[in-house]
């Protein structure tokens, strides 16, 4: 949001443009107006943890089609239906099990579906965080290894040696500790 405020001073009126970048508290911010750097490593880590879970679904996914296809026997005592007493085989699919790893499944599309909605949201977050930057050279570091998940070696890189690993590092981390762009 952009105001003006009016100030009288020493040759005359001049008018000064406030910048007021309202974030209307769609994401953790810190006393000075700066998004705390956890929130921007939570990205990275979201996206870790989403890989995972998509690897665990299909893991659950594939035993789940193994027990939907597998048949198992048993031996029992009992009468047979011809009135005989004897050993009868009994064959099935295993219901137990099959329900059981679908319960599973469902349970972790679910989780999945709200870190997809989290992950969504802190990458908004962190968009317009970067956005409210001025320096372009400080938002693309930021949104490479922050938004992108790249290694400082990759940001570096991606800068098309402008910089080093450590030079981009630096410069991302001098903005948390002193709160200024």
């Amino acid at each position: 949001m952009l105001g003006y405020r009016q100030s009288s001073g020493g040759m005359g009126d001049t008018t000064e443009v406030v910048h007021n970048v309202r974030l209307e508290n769609r994401h953790k911010l810190r006393g000075d107006g700066e998004m705390d750097k956890g929130a921007l490593l939570q990205l990275s880590e979201i996206k870790k943890e989403i890989a995972d879970l998509e690897e665990r679904i299909r893991k659950d996914e594939r035993k789940m089609e193994e027990y939907s296809n597998l048949v198992v026997s048993d031996t029992v005592t009992g009468t047979r239906k011809d009135g005989t007493f004897g050993p009868i085989k009994i064959t099935g699919l295993d219901r137990k099990h099959y329900n059981r790893q679908k319960l599973l499944v469902n349970h972790k599309r679910e989780m999945f579906k709200g870190l997809q909605e989290k992950l969504l949201q802190k990458e908004i977050e962190a968009e317009e965080y970067i956005q409210t930057i001025q320096d372009s050279r400080l938002r693309q570091i930021l949104r490479y290894r922050y938004v992108d998940g790249l290694s400082w070696q990759q940001v570096a890189r991606r800068m098309k040696g402008k910089c080093t690993a450590d030079s981009c590092r630096m410069e991302a981390q001098k903005i948390f500790k002193t709160g200024s762009e």
